[in-house]
């Protein structure tokens, strides 16, 4: 997952706050910036990612061909219902 946000130029960020990374999103350069989340080295947002084993969904292309920067990370237990 890194290294698709990283081709993408995206980059790892969370919530501002004390202790590991809650709330993990991935910035891309044409996206919004929201203020109140930080870039997170990659080390710590892999390792906060793999401590909650969320469901990475994502789409390679899009209908027109051209790369896709949509993903969405969710719960497995709220997939699982």
């Amino acid at each position: 997952m890194g290294r698709r946000a990283r081709c993408r130029a995206g980059h790892g960020r969370a919530r501002r706050g004390e202790g590991p990374p809650r709330v993990l999103r991935l910035d891309f350069p044409a996206g919004g910036r929201a203020r109140n989340l930080v870039r997170v080295d990659w080390d710590r947002w892999l390792d906060a990612f793999d401590e909650r084993k969320p469901v990475f969904l994502f789409q390679e292309h899009r209908t027109d061909g051209r790369t896709s920067n949509f993903f969405r990370l969710d719960s497995p237990e709220r997939a699982a219902g």
